[in-house]
């Protein structure tokens, strides 16, 4: 058995968890009985939907007024090492626009480290998106070491072929335990 813990995401079975087709529909669920959990059939939800809070939620595309011409992903869950400063994760990817075009990258990266600052990072031909790298904020000292951190990135583009590095930045190293990113191309 792994030393490292599961999450429900990853395991639903071990979680007790069960998805069903029906997880987008408004209807009100049945609220469970105490003590039934492990009585509930397969495609079962419980509980209720509520509404996302806020405004609405915009889909990228039609935001920026273009069509998403291709999308590329990448990710690992294997523990790495990470020394202090900014340390390139996954393997560069290519970006090919035929015009001016845009790229939205979102990336959500889970570290381990002791104490410090550290950032998510990626990079478009050595250049930060147009909202640069925001700090996720400290990691912990005291308690579990691990957070988990994400982001929204955006460059506007020139026609040609492009270089997206998927890039993590700790002030003092820690451990990078698993990462996603995914990158549209918009047109």
């Amino acid at each position: 058995m792994s030393s490292r813990p599961l999450t429900c995401l990853a395991a639903f079975a071990l979680c007790g968890i069960t998805l069903a087709a029906s997880a987008q529909s408004a209807t009100p669920r049945p609220t469970p009985t105490p003590g039934a959990s492990a009585g509930i059939a397969a495609g079962t939800l419980v509980g209720t939907r509520n509404p996302a809070p806020g405004g609405p939620i915009h889909d990228y595309g039609k935001f920026i007024g273009l069509k998403a011409i291709s999308t590329q992903v990448q990710g690992d869950f294997t523990s790495y090492t990470l020394p202090g400063g900014y340390t390139d994760i996954g393997r560069p990817m290519t970006v090919k626009c035929t015009a001016t075009c845009v790229v939205v990258v979102e990336q959500m990266v889970t570290v381990d480290a002791i104490d410090g600052l550290w950032l998510i990072c990626p990079l478009v031909d050595d250049n930060t998106g147009l909202t640069g790298c925001p700090w996720q904020g400290l990691t912990r000292q005291f308690e579990s070491p691990t957070v988990v951190g994400n982001g929204t990135f955006v460059w506007h583009l020139a026609a040609g072929t492009h270089t997206l590095q998927p890039t993590v930045y700790l002030v003092y190293g820690g451990a990078l335990t698993d990462w996603t990113l995914v990158a549209t191309l918009y047109q």
